[in-house]
């Protein structure tokens, strides 16, 4: 189960809010949000209403209580992206040994001439 911090944060995304323009729309600031969706601190109750109403979901769907299918399609897509992004990372750290080892390889042969 997601925790409120984490679905903020992927919502928010997912709706292509910026934590800037998420705090201007709350009168809050960008630092605010950011510290919810690290959990350092969580929003007032008095204002769920209107960070539902800016994120489309209920109250339930943000504390995790209710499913949300848009969000876990969304968190399942980030997650392949990112599981993704580390093959890719790992095939280009293959490469770059392979091409350190190339380079070795010509150096050594161009001393021996």
């Amino acid at each position: 189960m997601s925790t409120v911090s984490e679905n903020i944060r992927n919502l928010r995304m997912m709706r292509g809010i910026s934590q800037k323009q998420l705090g201007t729309t709350l009168h809050k600031s960008a630092n605010a949000i950011s510290n919810w969706e690290k959990g350092f601190t969580s929003p007032d109750v008095e204002i769920l209403e209107t960070i539902c109403n800016v994120l489309e979901v209920t109250p339930n769907q943000i504390y995790g209580w209710d499913p949300c299918p848009e969000l876990e399609e969304f968190i399942s897509r980030k997650k392949e992206i990112l599981d993704q992004m580390d093959d890719l990372i790992r095939q280009r750290a293959e490469l770059d040994d392979k091409i350190r080892a190339y380079s070795d390889e010509l150096r050594r042969k161009s001393k021996k001439k």
